[in-house]
């Protein structure tokens, strides 16, 4: 209970970042996260979006934008993701992983 407290006022906190400067990548990309953590997929997925579209090179982004679309059962997407982050990033263990585990899943 206290954790999800605390996951609730950091996304109150990203969201008045977002809003105070909508073209902070890093506000974005850690609201999106802190809203995967809460499972409000949609939200996450828009607040990830827009971490991509301010900053798309940034690998650590696509890991966690691979990440939310494998918990909602995007695999095609989330394989893509996961490919662009180690395209970005190739010594980017979890992403590997991540992409072993879902190209697995995929392939069944």
């Amino acid at each position: 209970l206290a954790a999800r407290k605390q996951i609730d006022s950091s996304v109150t906190y990203f969201r008045s970042a977002t809003q105070l400067s909508p073209t902070l990548a890093d506000a974005w990309a850690d609201l999106g996260v802190a809203l995967l953590q809460l499972r409000k997929f949609s939200d996450a997925d828009s607040a990830m979006q827009q971490a991509l579209r301010l900053q798309p090179s940034n690998f650590m982004y696509w890991y966690n934008y691979g990440s939310l679309l494998g918990a909602t059962q995007r695999m095609t997407e989330a394989r893509d993701a996961f490919e662009k982050t180690l395209n970005l990033r190739p010594d980017f263990q979890p992403a590997r992983r991540d992409l072993d585990l879902v190209s697995r899943l995929l392939s069944k």
